[in-house]
C-alpha cells in the first residue's frame, strides 16, 4: 500500500485488501473430585477430554495412582 501526502491532500493506493477472521477456541476449566472407581481414562471420556490433557493440566505421572478425594483440573 502506498500513501503519499501532498500539501492539503492524501492519495491512497488501496489495491487489494484481504479480509479474514480468526476464531480462537474458548477454554474453560473446572475442578473434578475423584470418586471410587474413577480412572484417568474414565474421567477423560466422561468429560470429553483426553487423558493427556488431564495429565498435563495437573502435572501428573500417568503411571502413578490417583486417589479418592483428589482434585483434578479439567481443561476443555
Amino acid at each position: 500500500m502506498n500513501i503519499t501526502n501532498q500539501k492539503d491532500s492524501v492519495y491512497l493506493d488501496s489495491g487489494y485488501v484481504a479480509k479474514f477472521t480468526v476464531t480462537l477456541p474458548t477454554v474453560s476449566s473446572f475442578i473434578y473430585t475423584i470418586v471410587a472407581g474413577d480412572t484417568l481414562w474414565k474421567i477423560a471420556q466422561n468429560n470429553g477430554v483426553t487423558v493427556d490433557s488431564i495429565v498435563k493440566a495437573n502435572n501428573l505421572d500417568p503411571n502413578q495412582p490417583i486417589y479418592i478425594g483428589q482434585k483434578l483440573t479439567i481443561v476443555k
